[in-house]
């Protein structure tokens, strides 16, 4: 058993230790505030016997869990429900017939402490094993409904980025072609640059995140593929805060924003223009910019990469990231997103 499973384990009968001993608490303050109308309180022995009772209950615990009939019919199942909640509660009250004697309890005249615990508290007994169960039951059905939307969330992100990738491969080999018949050394450069690019991709091929100095590298894998078809057209300014280079991103979130960068600013300028990616740190957010110094259109649309970049945020995240659109402090096009810092 690896640590991580026996860490689970301990925290887990850890929690049904406390559970039980709420419920002895419950047991002993009810009992307190019922006999303080009648006279006197012995304390002492309330309370022993509520611990006792929750103890028993602890032990008998592994025997109420073991039984799961899933795959029997619905009657099926009630049965065994009843037939086993029913020895169950047979047992507890055996298991406090033998115990009490020590505390001083005697059964009452002409029959014995367990037949007289059996008649009182067999109903009782039952019901909370059934609610036990239950409660299992419970925990059980959320467990799953998470692992489900645990993994419809990895399938929707595997297909989001299972889209991008192609869209950015079709982008470079565009860009291959046409350098082939006009300068092939070019062309060269740019298949080993897609190489480097496409090993470092597949290095975290499996990883939803990456820190932000893996992220930055893939970004300059893939400008080193722009900068052959722009040459000293394209200059690009880091300003990234050094706190931030640790902290965690979505693998590939920066490439789109690139992309659409170098469509509106650079491709719309005869003599080039300046690109800026930008990160920094404020409080538990982490904000990522990408501006150009282009000419950003009247009406702004949101192509693949974009609306990827969108969507694989709100997977992630949920609420609590945010990507928008506006011109920057050049007048140029901006992309910028938030999203929880961590590492």
């Amino acid at each position: 058993m690896s640590l991580i499973s026996t860490a689970q384990h301990t925290r887990r009968w850890l929690a049904i230790a406390g559970g039980w001993a709420i419920y002895g608490l419950f047991n002993a303050t009810q009992s307190t505030v019922a006999r303080a109308l009648s006279g006197p309180v012995n304390y002492k022995v309330i309370y022993e016997f509520a611990a006792q009772d929750a103890l028993a209950w602890l032990l008998l615990t592994p025997l109420i869990l073991v039984v799961a009939p899933r795959r029997l019919r619905l009657w099926q199942q009630v049965l065994i429900y009843v037939v086993w909640g029913t020895l169950i509660g047979l047992a507890h009250l055996w298991i406090l017939s033998k115990t009490l004697p020590w505390m001083g309890y005697k059964p009452p005249p002409r029959t014995t402490l367990f037949k007289a615990l059996m008649i009182n508290g067999l109903e009782t007994d039952t019901f909370l094993c059934w609610l036990v169960i239950g409660i299992r039951e419970a925990v059980l059905w959320y467990g799953r409904a998470r692992e489900r939307e645990h993994s419809l969330t990895q399938a929707k992100l595997e297909v989001l980025r299972g889209q991008l990738q192609p869209h950015f491969l079709f982008n470079t080999l565009n860009t291959i072609s046409s350098l082939m018949y006009k300068d092939v050394p070019a062309a060269d450069r740019v298949l080993n640059r897609l190489a480097d690019f496409l090993r470092l991709a597949l290095e975290t091929a499996k990883a939803q995140e990456v820190c932000l100095e893996t992220e930055l590298e893939y970004t300059d894998r893939y400008l080193d593929i722009e900068r052959v078809r722009f040459m000293d057209r394209l200059r690009v300014e880091h300003e990234i805060d050094a706190d931030t280079r640790g902290a965690l991103v979505p693998t590939l979130i920066l490439q789109p924003l690139v992309e659409n960068a170098l469509r509106h600013g650079v491709g719309t300028r005869a003599g080039g223009g300046t690109m800026w990616i930008r990160a920094r740190r404020r409080d538990g957010t982490l904000s990522l910019e990408v501006e150009d110094q282009g000419w950003p259109p009247q009406e702004i649309r949101e192509g693949v990469g974009l609306s990827n970049a969108r969507a694989r945020l709100a997977a992630l995240y949920g609420d609590r990231q945010r990507l928008w659109i506006d011109r920057g402090a050049s007048g140029g096009f901006r992309v910028s997103l938030e999203l929880p810092y961590h590492t």
